[in-house]
């Protein structure tokens, strides 16, 4: 009952509470008590990445900038391999969709903000600089992938890694521009937007509102 009070009505949070008690029980880190397992969302998300190796943190902590994922985009982001990856995806804070065959993996809103907002106190924390370039590197793969779907002509498979890119500088401070020799800017996301398959097409799957100035120009510009 305790824990049903604590968790605020978020069956995550029952689901992290019981990962946190599996985790004492099979180190022996001694009696499981209410205090044990409630607290804070944010608490219990850090109980349960100090259990985890490293470089599956890393994983994870990408994977929480991305609202669907899969393990190729979360591997380039984390700067991990794709085996790591695998392995994280199997952990209480992933949630996957089988019937999802493009990003099948995906992190519930609150535990993403749980771990974003964490800091650098916490074991293998990330700064605001380590966030900002897996931004980048997410953002690049996205430009990767976007080229290819063009190359195969694949409207669908572009429209969704366009949405997904605008749903990525929205919430970090990341541009896809950049300024050339002579001194022009260039950004290949307003391009793609602009002479891609359907702008209208983009409209279902981009977010309402943007933290960011940047990602709120291209939600204006589309709706």
């Amino acid at each position: 009952e305790d824990l049903i009070e604590s968790s605020g009505g978020l069956p995550q949070y029952l689901k992290l509470a019981l990962d946190v008690a599996h985790r004492y029980k099979e180190n022996g880190f001694g009696e499981i008590s209410v205090e044990t397992v409630s607290g804070s969302l944010g608490s219990l998300v850090e109980l349960i990445l100090e259990g985890i190796p490293e470089d599956e943190c890393r994983a994870l902590r990408a994977a929480a900038m991305l609202s669907k994922f899969d393990c190729s985009l979360v591997a380039v982001a984390a700067q991990v391999d794709q085996g790591c990856v695998e392995r994280a995806m199997t952990r209480s804070l992933i949630e996957v969709d089988f019937k999802e065959s493009l990003f099948p993996c995906r992190m519930h809103d609150v535990v993403r903000e749980a771990i974003r907002n964490a800091g650098v106190h916490v074991k293998g924390g990330w700064s605001e600089i380590d966030w900002r370039s897996a931004a980048y590197r997410i953002l690049e793969e996205f430009e990767v992938r976007i080229q290819n779907a063009v190359e195969q002509g694949d409207d669908k498979l572009n429209i969704r890694l366009t949405s997904m890119a605008i749903s990525s500088v929205s919430e970090e401070s990341v541009e896809a521009g950049f300024t050339s020799d002579a001194g022009v800017r260039r950004d290949w996301l307003a391009r793609r937007v602009l002479h891609g398959p359907s702008i209208r097409g983009l409209y279902p799957h981009i977010p309402t509102a943007s933290r960011t100035v940047y990602g709120q120009g291209f939600i204006d510009f589309i709706n």
